[in-house]
Parts: C-alpha cells; sequence; structure tokens
C-alpha cells in the first residue's frame, strides 16, 4: 500500500478543527469583498474597494503557500528576524511615513501602502513563544521580564503613531502566552498590577486630547447632546444606528441608509461590522460573529492536540490574537468600547491587514500539522521539557 501523499496526511493532522479555521477564513474573504462591493455600489466616484481587496487576497494566496509549506524549524529560527523587521520598520513609518488622518501609520510605495502594525502582531507572537515556550523558561523571571520588554517596544512605537487600539491589544497576546506556557503565579500578579498601574498612568497623562474625549463620549454615550452626536459622538452614533435598524433581516445589499447615503464614517474599515448589520440585519451579525469565533477556537483546539512547547504557544497567541482583534472591532461598533481604529479580521477593507491575518493563520495550521500529536491526557501541557504533564503515566 502507498504511502499517504503530504496533502492527507496534513489532512489528517489538522482534521475538523484546521478545516473550520480554513473554511471560515475564506468565507470571511467573502464577506469582505461583499461589504466592499456594497460600498463601492454607494460611492459615485467608483472607489474600487473590492477589486483592489480582491487583487490583494489573491495576491496573498502564494505567501500563504509559502508560510504553509516551510519547515517549522524555518518559523522558529526567522522569528527573530521578523520581530526585529517590524520593529525597524515601526521606527521608520515615524519618521517617513505620510501623515493620514493625523496619525503616521502606512509606509508608501508609490501605490502600495504597507501597515508594519500588522506585521508586529505576528512577530510578536513569534517570539513570545521563542522566549516562553517550556515551563522551565515561563517560570524563569528574567525571561518573563524579556517577554515583557518584547512587547513594550513596539506597543510603545506603535502608540507614537499614535494608534492606542492597536497597541493595547499586544496585551491579550503576553498574558496568553504566559498562561499558555506555565508562567509562576506570582509572575502573573506583578505584571497583572504593573499593566493597571500603566493604564491608568497612560490614561491620566499620556493620552492625546482627541483620545480623551473619545473616552468621555463612549462613558457618556447615552447621554449625548444632539450637538454632541453630530461632533464626537458622530462615528459611535452612526454605528449604532446603522445596527439597531437593520433590525432582522437587514435592508439589503448596498441598501442600508448609513452605508447608501454616505453618512456613517469609515464604513469599509473600523465600522465594517456595522454596515453589515444594516444591510443583513441580526442573521448577517451572528453569521460574522460564529466565523470570527471559529478561528481562534478552532486554533485552541488544535494547539490541544500537541506536544511542542512553541508551536502551541505560538498558536495560543496567534488565536489570542485574532479573537481580540475580532471582538475589540465588534465591541466598538455597538459602543461596547471606545472608538478605535482596528480592522475586523478578514472583512474590513485593508491589504496589509488581510494578508498578514491570512499568513498567521496559515503559520498557525503549519505548525499544528507538523508538531508531534500529544496524548489525550497530555494534551494541554505546560511544555517539551519532561514535566509531570509530559511524562507517560505508569
Amino acid at each position: 500500500m502507498p504511502p499517504p501523499s503530504r496533502f492527507h496526511a496534513v489532512r489528517e493532522r489538522l482534521g475538523v478543527p484546521g478545516a473550520v479555521v480554513a473554511i471560515a477564513a475564506f468565507l470571511l474573504c467573502i464577506a469582505g469583498l461583499l461589504l466592499c462591493a456594497s460600498v463601492d455600489a454607494t460611492e459615485d466616484k467608483g472607489t474600487g474597494y473590492a477589486l483592489k481587496q480582491g487583487v490583494r487576497l489573491f495576491a496573498a494566496i502564494p505567501v500563504c503557500g509559502f508560510v504553509f509549506f516551510v519547515k517549522p524549524r524555518w518559523i522558529r529560527a526567522n522569528a527573530i528576524i521578523i520581530y526585529t523587521l517590524s520593529v525597524v520598520l515601526l521606527a521608520l513609518v515615524l519618521f517617513v511615513g505620510p501623515v493620514i488622518n493625523g496619525a503616521r501609520r502606512w509606509i508608501g510605495f508609490g501605490s502600495f501602502r504597507f501597515q508594519p502594525s500588522d506585521l508586529a502582531k505576528i512577530a510578536v507572537c513569534l517570539m513570545l513563544a521563542g522566549v516562553l515556550a517550556g515551563k522551565e523558561r515561563a517560570r524563569n523571571g528574567w525571561r518573563v521580564l524579556l517577554a515583557i520588554v518584547l512587547v513594550l517596544v513596539p506597543a510603545a512605537l506603535i502608540v507614537k503613531e499614535p494608534d492606542l487600539g492597536t497597541a493595547l491589544n499586544l496585551a491579550p497576546i503576553l498574558v496568553a502566552a504566559l498562561l499558555v506556557s506555565g508562567a509562576r503565579r506570582l509572575h502573573l500578579l506583578l505584571f497583572a498590577g504593573a499593566a493597571a498601574a500603566g493604564l491608568a498612568i497612560l490614561i491620566i497623562v499620556g493620552l492625546h486630547g482627541y483620545q480623551k474625549e473619545r473616552i468621555d463620549t463612549w462613558w457618556r454615550q447615552n447621554e449625548l447632546t444632539r450637538s454632541e452626536k453630530l461632533a464626537q459622538g458622530y462615528h459611535l452614533h452612526r454605528s449604532k444606528i446603522a445596527i439597531g435598524s437593520g433590525g432582522f433581516w437587514g435592508y439589503g445589499f448596498a441598501e442600508g441608509p448609513q452605508n447608501k447615503n454616505d453618512l456613517l464614517p469609515e464604513r469599509h474599515t473600523d465600522f465594517a461590522f456595522s454596515v453589515i448589520c444594516e444591510e443583513f440585519g441580526f442573521v448577517g451579525g451572528i453569521i460574522i460573529l460564529i466565523l470570527e469565533s471559529c478561528i481562534p477556537f478552532g486554533l485552541i483546539i488544535l494547539s490541544m492536540r500537541i506536544r511542542d512547547a512553541f508551536a502551541r504557544t505560538a498558536i495560543i497567541c496567534i488565536a489570542t490574537q485574532t479573537g481580540m482583534q475580532a471582538i475589540v472591532n465588534m465591541g466598538v461598533a455597538t459602543g461596547a468600547f471606545p472608538t478605535t481604529g482596528i480592522a475586523l479580521p478578514l472583512v474590513s477593507y485593508g491589504g496589509t491587514s488581510a494578508m498578514v491575518t491570512l499568513a498567521s493563520l496559515a503559520a498557525a495550521l503549519q505548525l499544528a500539522a507538523s508538531a508531534e500529536p500529544a496524548l489525550a491526557a497530555e494534551a494541554f501541557g505546560p511544555g517539551e521539557e519532561a514535566t509531570a504533564l509530559d511524562r507517560p503515566r505508569r
């Protein structure tokens, strides 16, 4: 009997969770193209968002193919190179990036624009896995301190752009890495205390005026005057109108009043979820919520099936990053969080975000497919080293 092909071996390793992640990502890309086409249909100038996004998604195919078929040791060995490159680009964008909407977040090459903070997300995931993977490493105080520094460096550069939402989104990745790798409770408590103190200091003295205004508007969103709803609360006000007016089935494709009449700002990016709820109603919103949830939950299940500590930690970090980004985006659209610029993974318009998200998912699936399977009783052990969970039971 001939040996199984690589494709069949990978399919066997990934199983149903891997298929769920891949299908959910594909369907979200389709939803993103429909969103862009809906916005295009309401624009007189012919923005061409759907065509541009389609070209970028097509360009992401060879990138994902390369990432999926490289050896896991290549991903592990080059994590520091990817991280260093992302930090250099984050520093460079502060000097050469064009100012768009009051922020320097992109590096432009002709008509092509690249957002380094998107690359930093996957770079942080891989570096944390390299530093913390394994119980002995995670319980080393200096390793934990190094992990915190590795997150603070890109976070500080992203805050300078300014892009507070993306910077804060790096914190849950660190928390997930510490938890899954088996860090000491003392280290976790110290980190939680330091994070709370740092956040308080940032809110008091480190925020820009418009950021404080957004937090105040969010806090008083149900008490805003008519003039405030037309000024600093405009985005949130229009987003909630779009979501609430969609009802159960929505207005239909390109028929939502907020989208159709160009009343909702950034409706193809930050407030994509609002347009989906307006035009496809509660049903459309729930479908997007389920699809966005399938990706992190599928990755978490895959991580529980493997022994390799680096692969398990990296997959958990990628799952956390993708899931938290979706939660924050939908939370902003519904008023659960203050307004900030966070893309809805694979749905919002943006080539860099989509390409990096797809590449990170390809990396996670590759690590899951290539790692040694764990026994059921050992599925969530702390690391590769000989620990209580790694030793066979007698």
